[in-house]
């Protein structure tokens, strides 16, 4: 009977959401048992909730600090809806930073081609370490993303790389093509190079990648460094396909703009800062449920882009900006600076936007333009000093979704023999032996005090004998 307690009771237990889960590890000693042991959370950090919709996606803010020689990196992972820091990481060299998140890791790179990745659970505090991808001549810029396919279950990482610019011909060869090398996260192929053509493009590095259901986006600017990022680079995390879109006509149209990716309810959420319009607009891309890439024409206009919001960001200056939203609030939230403006999307839509009508016309006298008004407004603390510090750098990074698993068990190599599975369940087994506290041996049978004789003869013919 507590052998099959005990089965019922992983069955519940991997059923549970990742931060449940980790709080039914104080409900007794049989339970934190269960949590802690490695192949059960390997079994938790696979089922379908931990790592697609039926877990609400989360938002990562990494501080990044440097010291004083930039030397060395301090890495800070804070999570925007919880009131203490998940890790530190401080065993890294200067030259790293987080290329994105991805359910319930952290993708970091080096900007040094021949260094190695790290794949960081920020719950456990764990990394594995991965071998770099070889040179592919003479490159230079390199960009990595991490995605996630729910119909097979594989995690990959990818890496798009540029050659050398220089000279008429150079630049030619520049933008002919992005070349792009793969690994199957827990495969013992390694990487290999892409067989599709990515067509040129340069990737943004102020927006990390965005995982959305299988496929990854990113922000990609113009040829030549000319106008603002107006094109979003889609990925299918399973076939490796890929296509680009063109953004909205606003987006052509911006000469300086920053442009933000996040993740809206499981939609791709496009935000343009024009800074000298003063203006922060949101755009939502459409559904892409049952469009096969290959079927699409790369560069091509993407029709039902739909215009979401907009608000006045009366705030001068280039400082750095990010854009998230909060799932666990509803809060709609972009940092310009030093600035932190928060929006409500609980609230009616139409209420705050006739309010902001009414606003724009008291103070235009032409009716306005139906922006938004920002709901909170806060000053952000200042950091420690630069001499004591050295450099910060904060990004939020989307696509979050908390898991107990190890890096090193999620993505254990494919080339281990086999029977490490059986070795597993042989090992749990043992385990549960050792701990059962009731004997499996059978117990003699002995008759109640009011038996007759007859009756224990009887019973007593029936016991086996040794």
């Amino acid at each position: 009977m507590e052998s099959v307690g005990e089965e019922t009771l992983r069955e519940i237990l991997v059923k549970l959401p990742t931060r449940d889960l980790a709080r039914s590890s104080c409900v007794s000693r049989l339970w934190r048992i269960i949590v802690s042991d490695p192949f059960f959370r390997g079994l938790h950090g696979k089922a379908a909730h931990v790592v697609s919709g039926g877990t609400a996606v989360e938002t990562l803010l990494i501080g990044e600090i440097g010291d004083d020689d930039h030397q060395g990196l301090e890495m800070v992972v804070l999570n925007a809806s919880r009131a203490k820091p998940l890790c530190r990481v401080t065993d890294l060299d200067g030259t790293y930073s987080a290329a994105n998140a991805c359910n319930g890791f952290i993708l970091v790179r080096s900007m040094k081609e021949e260094d190695p990745l790290h794949v960081c659970n920020p719950i456990t505090g764990e990394k594995l370490k991965i071998t770099a991808p070889p040179a592919m001549g003479a490159m230079a810029k390199h960009w990595y993303a991490m995605g996630f396919s729910p119909s097979t279950c594989q995690y990959k990482l990818f890496r798009f790389s540029l050659p050398l610019s220089g000279g008429y011909e150079m630049q030619m060869q520049y933008y002919s093509n992005l070349d792009v090398c793969t690994l199957t996260l827990g495969d013992s192929c390694g990487w290999h190079r892409n067989p599709y053509m990515f067509p040129a493009c340069d990737i943004s590095y102020s927006t990390p990648p965005v995982p959305i259901d299988g496929k990854l986006y990113l922000v990609t600017e113009r040829p030549y460094g000319q106008g603002a990022p107006d094109r979003i680079l889609m990925i299918d995390t399973a076939s490796e396909a890929c296509c680009i879109y063109r953004l909205p006509n606003e987006f052509t149209l911006a000469v300086q703009a920053e442009v933000h990716t996040f993740e809206l309810r499981r939609r791709l959420c496009v935000a343009l800062h024009i800074p000298a319009q003063k203006r922060l607009r949101f755009w939502v891309m459409p559904s892409m449920q049952g469009r096969r890439l290959d079927d699409d024409a790369n560069d091509m206009r993407l029709p039902g882009w739909e215009r979401r919001s907009s608000f006045d960001v009366n705030v001068d200056g280039d400082d750095s900006s990010c854009t998230w939203f909060n799932q666990h609030d509803g809060m709609l939230c972009y940092r310009l600076g030093d600035c932190l403006y928060k929006y409500d999307t609980t609230t009616k839509e139409k209420d705050k936007k006739k309010r902001g009508q009414r606003a724009n016309a008291n103070s235009n006298g032409n009716g306005g333009d139906g922006s938004l008004n920002w709901d909170h407004q806060f000053q952000l603390p200042a950091p420690p000093s630069a001499s004591r510090r050295g450099d910060q750098r904060w990004n939020a990074y989307g696509g979050y979704r908390p898991s107990l698993v190890s890096s090193r068990l999620a993505f254990a190599s494919t080339s281990v023999p086999q029977h490490r599975d059986k070795q597993q369940e042989y090992e749990q087994g043992l385990l549960h032996a050792v701990r059962c506290k009731k004997s499996a041996k059978k117990r003699p049978y002995r008759c109640p005090p009011n038996c007759t004789g007859d009756q224990r003869d009887t019973k007593r013919n029936r016991e086996p004998t040794n």
